[in-house]
């Protein structure tokens, strides 16, 4: 048997060279698309201020930031958690959101229009859902502000400031061509912390009396003296103990007062005594449901902020008050601290629209990459080339 010549030897070494070129073609174009279809994780979230200081029933108000870092921002889900013991979602908020009064989260509508979700309050945390709608030209990719949330300042921190922070189900979505579809780019979170001081009275100064000059005594002749009557002694009245009554001063919600059933909320009642100590507080929730507090919000003192939540599973409209009692049996005025609930029912269960998250976002194409085919067929016809002249030799 002859040895093949040296023209077919380098054919072969021609196809050989190939076999092992195409694959690693394909596969650094795969990469390299790989690479340029990721969205950068650089945007971040975060309060300003950052940090503040305040005192028990004050009013925080916070702005929502955002930098979209490399992003083209187009949908943003908040879930904002907090300390339900420190802080109270305010719902007096006209100054905060003018178009919703009773809400403690005023989103930016100008910088997203449509608010897709929410505000959605529950004990310790507050979410909302927010998109730029279906217009292009409302893309976020510049700093802005998302939306102010506002807390009530309950009760006083100890050595470390409380937080308000994001929860880990937060997403932030881009639209760029390159981005993956649903694939979060929020890279960082920051907190804010509040220090909450706590309401101490002031001691009232008692005025010093100016002296007065003694005046000089004038001698007058004495007097024959002239026997006086003995005092008749008047009795002492007997002390009457302190009876008043404490002082409910305030019925605090950390939602609004419509929901839709069940619908959760959390009441802080806040109320002082001057005559003995609170023992407890009642609350009566208006749906049958009561509930009594000893020991926790300053129970057991002159001065109490006592929270608890309840959970209304049936629509209606129901009065909810808040009664306290001290040492002494002396029970507070049932009409000084009273909220009306008012609970939807529950709307019939509907079929889902497949979510769009982001309108306008176009879908990575899902058939083969045209790079990829091509190098394929010109590494087929290559080597098939190559075969014909190794035989035709």
């Amino acid at each position: 048997m002859s040895l093949p010549s040296g023209k077919k030897l380098l054919l072969l070494g021609f196809i050989a060279v190939l076999l092992v070129i195409i694959p690693l073609t394909v596969f650094i174009v795969q990469q390299q698309q790989k690479t340029q279809s990721s969205a950068q994780k650089s945007t971040t979230l975060g309060f300003n201020p950052s940090s503040t200081t305040v005192n028990v029933g004050d009013t925080v108000n916070l702005d929502i930031m955002m930098n979209p870092g490399n992003n083209q921002v187009s949908f943003v889900k908040l879930i904002i958690n907090y300390d339900p013991t420190k802080l109270a979602t305010a719902s007096a908020g006209s100054a905060v959101c003018p178009a919703k009064p009773d809400d403690a989260l005023c989103p930016n509508v100008v910088a997203f229009p449509s608010v897709l979700q929410g505000p959605v309050y529950g004990p310790g945390t507050v979410s909302v859902t927010l998109s730029i709608g279906g217009s292009p030209q409302n893309i976020v990719q510049t700093t802005t502000k998302i939306g102010t949330i506002a807390f009530q300042a309950i009760a006083g921190t100890d050595a470390a400031p409380t937080q308000v922070t994001f929860a880990g189900q937060t997403q932030v979505l881009s639209i760029a061509s390159t981005d993956q579809f649903n694939e979060n780019v929020l890279s960082t979170v920051n907190p804010a912390n509040i220090t909450i001081n706590a309401a101490t009275a002031s001691a009232t100064p008692t005025p010093t009396p100016a002296p007065t000059a003694s005046p000089t005594p004038t001698p007058t002749p004495t007097p024959t003296p002239t026997p006086t009557p003995a005092p008749t002694a008047s009795p002492t009245p007997a002390p009457t103990p302190n009876s008043q009554a404490p002082v409910c001063q305030s019925l605090a919600l950390s939602g609004p007062a419509t929901g839709t059933a069940p619908y959760t909320l959390t009441f802080t009642a806040t109320g002082t005594s001057s005559a003995s100590t609170i023992n407890k507080v009642t609350f009566n929730y208006g749906d049958s449901a009561t509930q009594d507090v000893t020991n926790s919000g300053g129970v057991g003192s002159n001065s109490v902020s006592v929270q608890t939540s309840h959970t209304y599973n049936g629509a209606g409209t129901f009065t909810a008050t808040a009664v306290m009692t001290d040492a002494l049996g002396n029970v507070s005025d049932t009409q000084s601290c009273t909220q009306t609930i008012t609970v939807n029912a529950t709307p019939a269960p509907t079929q889902l629209a497949q979510a769009t998250p982001t309108p306008g976002k176009t879908l990575p194409p899902t058939g083969p990459d045209g790079k990829i085919m091509a190098a394929g067929v010109i590494g087929t016809i290559l080597s098939v080339a190559g075969l014909l002249l190794f035989f035709a030799l």
